[in-house]
């Protein structure tokens, strides 16, 4: 079965994050300072990309603050993001021009965070998923 042209975009539909594997996965990758690397690389990354770069606001320190909380709560870091974020992931994509090719773009910098970030092959390969 083919997927759809918007089946990548399918994870936005949640409230809140769904949580990777549990508490114990955080913990174990290194806790806040793991997800601070972890997005961190990830954002540098998009600044220096020119296709990404212009699907964020001017500046990224409040969008870095914020995908840290989301990211913590995804992984397992307790409810970071979702009592405090004031829209659902799928409005706040909602008016992003979100193709397949950006979303691989956005992957691949992603894999090469958790390369940076998260020590575990195994754990790098579970979040990925």
């Amino acid at each position: 079965m083919s997927e759809g042209p918007l089946e990548h975009r399918r994870f936005l539909q949640a409230d809140a994050p769904l949580t990777v594997a549990g508490g114990a996965l955080f913990a174990r990758i290194g806790g806040s300072a793991c997800v601070d690397r972890l997005v961190d690389v990830l954002y540098d990354r998009f600044e220096r990309d020119e296709r990404l770069r212009p699907l964020f606001g001017p500046e990224l320190s409040a969008e870095r603050a914020n995908q840290k909380r989301f990211f913590a709560e995804w992984l397992g870091g307790g409810e970071r993001y979702s009592h405090s974020a004031h829209a659902g992931l799928q409005h706040r994509h909602d008016p992003l021009p979100i193709t397949r090719e950006l979303a691989g773009r956005w992957l691949g910098h992603f894999r090469h965070a958790l390369d940076a970030a998260v020590p575990a092959e195994s754990d790098r390969a579970l979040i990925f998923a």
